[in-house]
């Protein structure tokens, strides 16, 4: 099952339209279900970016890809990849909130993000199988990652 957000909008209609044609399983989620006009094949749910809860409930069912780290254990990866220890440090969201919001574009937006960074502290972030889905390969671990791009780090 492939999840395509934003899926009435100009590219995510073009998105489902080409995964239907590789016989893929289509979820598409929108902010309006109902007004979608998707084909029959398509499971359509309803769903905002802006709204982590309704995102979480499109992805129920969502294949669930090759590991799930929270934002501290990302950190530790990239330490042991370039051999020296990393600390996590969290920033309270008000220090950040204003800066966020002037890059964004949108004080909402940078709410929600800050919102859901926060979560990633406890909970990983979900990985799909996307990728392997679409290229046929499995998709890198975050610590093969991590070692390919440990001199960026550095």
């Amino acid at each position: 099952m492939i999840l395509v957000t934003g899926a009435t909008g100009t590219v995510g209609r073009q998105t489902v339209t080409q995964l239907l044609a590789t016989d893929a399983e289509v979820r598409a989620m929108t902010r309006h279900p109902d007004a979608a006009r998707l084909p029959g094949n398509v499971e359509v749910v309803g769903g905002d970016l802006f709204d982590p809860s309704t995102v979480a409930l499109a992805l129920k069912g969502v294949d669930a890809g090759p590991e799930l780290l929270t934002q501290a254990e990302q950190v530790h990866t990239i330490g042991d990849a370039i051999g020296r220890p990393v600390r996590w440090e969290e920033v309270p969201p008000d220090a950040v909130r204003d800066g966020l919001a002037a890059a964004f574009g949108d004080a909402s937006f940078a709410d929600h993000a800050l919102d859901t960074w926060a979560r990633f502290v406890e909970e990983p972030e979900l990985v799909t199988s996307t990728v392997e889905r679409i290229t046929g390969a499995p998709a890198r671990t975050f610590r093969e990652w991590a070692s390919d791009h440990a001199g960026d780090f550095r």
